[in-house]
């Protein structure tokens, strides 16, 4: 009988006390609420799925942790009201990590409103996240959810914290290449919303070949939609 190697998985919840020595920094009004409650959310999703070993930590991370994927959660602030969009940060030439990047976002982008994509790395706290020297790891990825300054963001964001850990569930078991861990009932009920996105593109002018490059399309074949 083959062995199923378990993949271990690390789970931030940025600026949650006990922080890391040196970064005292609470973040962003409401930051830790928020990250908190999709760290937990995502931690029960996972660890409900025996193909993974998840470990929740705050601030400060574990001496020596060593695992398949590291993942950070935030939430980003501006004195500026409207600014907007979620983003990434990982280690600067990192492929896995940028692929890594790519996936989260495909599954965020499909929450209903879900803001837009800004660009990955935008600050050197992103880029440099003390998070990167911490960790072993090969894919490593920080995840800023939204703006918690932005009324509206803040809103979507709070009311959406199942949404966005079963959207990044989703996502590490598209990374990993794994299959939806589901009964045959609730795999009929995805592939009918699946089926309805899908008509719906067609409608309005989507051709097969820009159909065939979504995530969407990709998953309605993987279970088995025809």
């Amino acid at each position: 009988m083959a062995v199923t190697v378990r993949k271990r998985l690390l789970l931030q919840a940025g600026h949650v006390a006990p922080r890391e020595p040196g970064f005292p920094a609470v973040g962003t009004d409401g930051e830790q609420e928020l990250v908190s409650a999709i760290q937990s959310r995502l931690g029960k999703l996972l660890a409900a799925d025996l193909r993974f070993d998840v470990t929740l930590c705050p601030g400060a991370i574990p001496d020596n942790w060593n695992g398949d994927l590291f993942l950070s959660l935030h939430a980003d602030g501006s004195r500026y009201r409207q600014s907007s969009g979620f983003s990434f940060g990982f280690p600067p030439g990192c492929s896995e990590c940028k692929r890594l990047a790519d996936t989260f976002a495909a599954w965020y982008v499909q929450i209903p409103g879900a803001p837009n994509r800004r660009r990955d790395n935008y600050t050197t706290a992103l880029s440099g996240y003390y998070g990167w020297r911490r960790t072993f790891a090969p894919a490593k990825l920080l995840v800023e959810h939204g703006f918690l300054t932005n009324p509206g963001e803040r809103a979507w964001l709070l009311g959406n914290v199942q949404q966005i850990a079963q959207a990044h569930y989703e996502a590490v078991l598209h990374y990993f290449r794994l299959e939806w861990p589901e009964s045959p009932a609730r795999n009929r009920k995805r592939l009918k919303v699946l089926r309805s996105w899908i008509v719906k593109r067609r409608k309005a002018g989507w051709g097969w070949g820009r159909l065939k490059r979504t995530h969407n399309w990709k998953e309605w074949r993987r279970r088995g939609g025809r």
